[in-house]
């Protein structure tokens, strides 16, 4: 039987992609990653994205938003040092000292169900700023939450090749200072929160679907 190994980003990986590469590599087998990124430390392996479940009632976006005093900004850290928490904490206490009327929403420790609903009653969303994208982006954008995130130009260019489109629905934000920028920017209009929620679901159903995402799955166990 054909054997894929496929890397998600776990910690001993990150720490040396070229142990795992080179075992594979000697066995003969083909590799996968779930984000770009992970092609810097192993670029014989091939990029799948991760697909999420566009129709499930858990992902589909929520209705309504309105009658809240302040908007919820949601982030769902797997590990805090590694998702740029801190300066996200940072960032949201100096919008509310300047009477910006938002409140974060960390999501720790949650089971995963109980995660995307507090994700999908969010209002904003921000992944990280380590250059690429996580799953929690993923559900954001398909639950029509904008979703921010420091995507920087490896992935933005990688991205790009497997849609074909070289606009992607994320807002941007590579350093606090933009994360600050952008939020206020979000916080002060209603249509644009609207515009850029509903780009991201529409970008998602068009160009992310499992579909599409499964043909080029099939591809890689057809040469394995």
């Amino acid at each position: 039987k054909s054997v894929v190994h496929h890397h998600h980003g776990e910690p001993p990986f990150r720490e040396n992609p070229r142990r795992f590469a080179e075992k594979e590599i000697k066995l003969g087998r083909r590799a996968i990653v779930s984000t770009p990124d992970l092609l810097r430390g192993y670029p014989e392996a091939t990029w799948v994205p991760n697909p999420v479940p566009l129709d499930h009632e858990d992902y589909l976006p929520k209705a309504e938003y309105n009658g809240r005093s302040e908007l919820i900004l949601g982030h769902s850290p797997t590990r805090r040092e590694l998702k740029n928490t801190t300066e996200f904490v940072d960032v949201v206490r100096r919008l509310q000292e300047s009477d910006c009327r938002i409140r974060s929403r960390i999501i720790e420790n949650t089971e995963h169900r109980q995660c995307l609903k507090l994700k999908r009653d969010c209002d904003l969303f921000f992944d990280h700023m380590q250059g690429y994208y996580g799953v929690s982006s993923l559900e954001a954008l398909a639950m029509g939450v904008p979703t921010i995130a420091g995507i920087d130009d490896w992935n933005r260019r990688c991205i790009g090749r497997f849609t074909g489109q070289e606009d992607i629905p994320w807002v941007v934000a590579q350093t606090p200072e933009e994360l600050e920028k952008e939020l206020r920017s979000l916080l002060s209009s209603t249509a644009l929160r609207s515009r850029v929620g509903r780009g991201g679901r529409k970008w998602m159903e068009k160009y992310w679907t499992g579909r599409r995402i499964s043909e080029e799955l099939c591809r890689i166990y057809e040469v394995a």
